[in-house]
């Protein structure tokens, strides 16, 4: 599933029908508010935190299921590069340049 068409497509019909029903039931709503949170886990699985935790704002603004909210938080944090509540970062910063030796030769 092309999930970037999906809301697409569906993010224009959904305001201007949104009771418009598919042959099983389901509202242009409830297509939208699916797309949105399926692209947004594919731009995640892509790195792409932010974009992926804008799909979900946007679906839980239009009344997405609230069970959604957790991840939608996990996908800000990583955009904003907040490690998650309760991990330790054990990984030391690494310098980008070796640090010279007081004979001005780098070590490794």
């Amino acid at each position: 599933i092309d999930w970037a068409n999906a809301v697409f497509y569906f993010g224009q019909v959904a305001p201007l029908a949104p009771n418009l029903r598919d042959a099983s039931g389901w509202t242009a709503t409830q297509r939208y508010l699916i797309a949105l949170l399926r692209y947004g886990d594919v731009l995640a699985q892509d790195g792409r935190w932010c974009k992926a935790a804008e799909q979900y704002q946007l679906a839980l603004s239009l009344g997405g299921d609230p069970a959604a909210q957790p991840t939608q938080v996990y996908y800000d944090d990583k955009c904003s590069g907040v490690p998650p509540e309760g991990s330790v970062d054990t990984q030391q910063p690494v310098p980008e340049t070796p640090t010279p030796t007081p004979e001005g030769t780098p070590y490794p």
